[in-house]
């Protein structure tokens, strides 16, 4: 009986003890004892609902239309990660990137539902025997197209044509002429931004003990094709890492020496041989100097010379410290123009110089390059508009001065056009230079340049260091030309990357960044279009064997024009051209 008595009274207090302990949610909390920390009361968010966004397509033949069945289709996104349950906020970037993939039924079709919202999203196509697409791709020039995907949306038509595949082959050997295992060999595509040329890597395979490769899953295109031996990828010296690069068939380590390889459908590259060249790269070093200033900020380039023009493509990256001292790593046997800019004083004239040397493999230091300050540019715009009126917002319109042989480094980023419609460049390096427009509005194009009344719109503008050109007119235009037309195309061929080309019939506006030369790129249709081509006469030709590098080639724009068609413009003219284009025989 006492048990019992004991055990009620036990459970009674305890009863009592954990009611003080735990108050009901009408009661207040204890109160804070003097020198305690607050504790907050945090109220975890509600759980987000599962996402029900959703993207649907179609993936099909571009050669014939025809359903690819088991096609992989994968959506992949930037901005979101594949993180755990309970993963921090600020660890989120270390989580795998979003990814979801999909098989197409017999009818080409496909589905992935479930997906959260975004803005970047990526949809890619593949199948054995087709060369991978992304949707919104047009290669070699159109990138692949963001998709946007707000909460609970469902995008349909997200549809893909696949391009049949094809392949180049061919044996890789060392110096001494045996075969050579092991090496890295890729097909790039070139892609160009502001003329400035990068590369792409489309295919790439692994030389086996025979020294042969076999690059597969290639678009109809033009390619580069490297091998790069993997026992240079991470070596150095007392004084660090160098950067060994690849070699370029037919076995060359200079890019501009490469020879391009062009597939057309159906058509395969078989049999290419070419040796690997290991070259030890050498570092250069030296100083950005100013006389009597102290220089704020800088930018340096480096880039080969051949026959007195840079070439458009990037060597090295390159080290500029705030001192000025500079290096850059990589640089192989060639002979190189350097190129310096700096600020001597905020809203000042930029100050710039040039420096040519040859490289042989040894290294080179105690460099100096004494800036100058560049020529003072000044002028007016005038807007010439018969239906248009001039942008209230003018802030992102400038003038510029790119030089003629294609560089955009040489002038200052200055050219702002104020309320009383002038402009001043603040700075231009030694040499000559076009007078150019950047990012006009659409309708608008650049019409004439005048420099104290003289028409110098493309005619190299000589300019010096120190020197004041006060008494540009830039004449800007609503009214344009417009050529648009369609190449018909044999039963076997596909539009992909071929390019349509419209340059003078007159050779003396065949020059890098002539405003007569230009080149478009057909889409799946063959369809393609100009706008603003200045009125004259003109050659148009349609061909794989061309990219931007060429657009300043007279040699190549000679070779072109024997079977170029002809067409003139004038002024507001709308033309459309019908073209053919037939696979060339390419002499296998």
């Amino acid at each position: 009986m006492r048990s019992l008595t004991s055990l009620a009274l036990a459970l009674a207090v305890s009863a009592v003890a954990l009611s003080a302990a735990a108050p009901d949610a009408g009661q207040r909390p204890a109160t804070q004892r003097p020198g305690q920390v607050p504790v907050p009361q945090v109220t975890p968010p509600p759980p987000e609902p599962p996402p029900t966004g959703a993207m649907s397509g179609r993936v099909t033949s571009l050669a014939d239309s025809k359903p690819l069945a088991r096609a992989r289709v994968v959506i992949s996104a930037d901005e979101i990660f594949s993180c755990a349950p309970g993963t921090p906020p600020d660890k989120t970037a270390t989580c795998p990137r979003y990814n979801r993939t999909a098989i197409t039924d017999a009818e080409g079709r496909w589905t992935i539902d479930k997906l959260p919202r975004g803005k970047t999203f990526v949809v890619t196509a593949s199948k054995t025997g087709f060369a991978p697409r992304a949707w919104g791709e047009t290669p070699p020039a159109v990138p692949p197209s963001y998709i946007e995907l707000k909460a609970d949306e469902k995008k349909a038509d997200i549809d893909i044509q696949l391009a049949p595949q094809n392949f180049v082959s061919g044996t890789l050997y060392d110096e001494d002429d045996t075969p050579f295992a092991g090496a890295l060999v890729e097909a790039l595509r070139a892609v160009y931004d502001n003329g400035q040329r990068r590369f792409v890597t489309v295919a790439e395979s692994i030389t086996d003990d025979k020294g042969q490769f076999r690059l597969f899953g290639m678009p109809p295109g033009q390619y580069f094709i490297s091998a790069f031996d993997p026992a240079f990828a991470k070596v150095g010296d007392q004084l660090g890492q160098l950067f060994y690069g690849p070699t370029f068939y037919p076995g060359t380590p200079y890019q501009d020496e490469a020879v391009r390889v062009v597939l057309d459908p159906g058509v395969p590259v078989e049999g290419l041989k070419f040796k690997l060249k290991i070259i030890k790269p050498a570092r250069v070093t030296g100083k950005v100097v100013t006389t009597g200033v102290q220089l704020l900020a800088g930018a340096i380039d480096i880039g080969p010379l051949r026959n007195s023009r840079i070439a458009p493509f990037a060597v090295s990256e390159a080290d500029l410290r705030p001192d000025g001292v500079f290096q850059f790593a990589n640089v192989i046997a060639e002979r190189y123009r350097i190129r310096a800019r700096g600020e001597v004083e905020r809203q000042g004239v930029s100050h710039f110089t040039q420096y040519t040397t040859p490289v042989t493999g040894a290294d080179i230091s105690d460099i100096n390059l004494i800036l100058s300050p560049g020529a003072l540019v000044k002028g007016v715009i005038v807007w010439e508009g018969r239906s248009t009126p001039p942008p209230q917002d003018q802030t992102l319109v400038h003038v510029r001065a790119p030089m003629t042989d294609g560089s955009s480094f040489g002038d200052a980023l200055t050219g702002d056009i104020t309320a009383g419609r002038e402009f001043t460049l603040r700075g231009c390096m030694q040499g000559q230079h076009f007078i150019r427009v950047d990012n006009l509005p659409e309708p608008w194009r650049l019409k004439k340049v005048l420099y104290k009344g003289s028409d110098v719109t493309d005619i190299a503008i000589d300019m010096d260091y120190g020197q004041i050109m006060d008494g540009f007119e830039v004449i800007l235009t609503d009214v344009y030309t417009t050529v648009t037309g369609k190449v018909e195309l044999e039963s076997r061929d596909l539009a992909q990357a071929y390019a349509v080309i419209a340059f003078p019939t007159t050779s003396l506006n065949w020059t890098l960044g002539s405003r007569f030369v230009k080149l478009a790129y057909l889409d799946d249709k063959g369809n393609f279009s100009f706008r603003g081509l200045p009125p004259s006469e003109y050659y148009i030709a349609v061909t794989r064997d061309f990219d931007e590098s060429d657009l300043g080639s007279s040699d190549v724009l000679d070779r072109l024009s024997v079977r170029a068609a002809t067409f003139r413009l004038g002024e507001g003219d709308r033309r459309r051209l019908s073209l053919a284009a037939r696979i060339p025989n390419r002499g296998k």
